[in-house]
């Protein structure tokens, strides 16, 4: 009688294993099927090109690309660079100086007072443009303005695309302005 009891659990085991073996198998099947009808974001089994998170979310989220532009590529072009903002204004808000710091690797933020509004009204910044993209997190399309290959400093200004009136927001490496505007600001 002991016997068979044994011999009777051996198969009861068999037989979980076996059926839990057959939902895995069918539940892999099954997430093809599922995932054809999902946006990417949302389907079950995904390979991206990268496992940074931070990477994956901003490729692959309008709410997070319009959060974190143009942080995410700050870090990219130039990391551990120095960020000039205004004292007052969006540019000066808390998400800002953090999303700087933690997502565009900035190594020092530094505050002087100045209208971002006005400082490029009249200067011929695209021939400088690296990357842009549109919405930021002021709803205005954004670039970052480089001259150099390792830069230190940027500070950030909206400028107003003279072929259509659109204003942007942009990074612009502090070497690039006129010299005008580099004394008046004291840099």
């Amino acid at each position: 009688m002991i016997v068979t009891f044994l011999t009777a659990s051996v198969s009861i085991r068999q037989f979980f294993l076996l059926l839990c073996i057959a939902a895995v198998i069918i539940n892999i099947i099954q997430f093809r099927f599922i995932d054809e009808n999902r946006r990417y974001e949302f389907q079950a089994i995904v390979r991206y090109d990268t496992s940074d998170i931070m990477e994956i979310a901003y490729l692959n989220s309008k709410s997070n690309r319009r959060a974190y532009s143009p942080f995410f590529p700050l870090a990219t072009h130039a990391p551990g660079s120095r960020v000039i903002l205004p004292q007052k204004g969006p540019y000066s808000k808390p998400e800002v100086k953090v999303r700087l710091i933690t997502v565009g690797r900035a190594s020092e933020l530094l505050f002087i007072d100045y209208d971002p509004d006005r400082l490029l009204i009249e200067y011929d910044i695209v021939p400088y443009i690296v990357d842009t993209g549109h919405p930021s997190f002021r709803d205005l399309s954004w670039a970052i303005v480089m001259g150099n290959r390792t830069p230190e400093e940027f500070i950030f200004v909206q400028w107003i695309i003279p072929t259509t009136g659109e204003r942007m927001d942009v990074l612009v490496e502090t070497s690039l302005l006129p010299e005008s505007i580099r004394m008046e600001l004291g840099l």
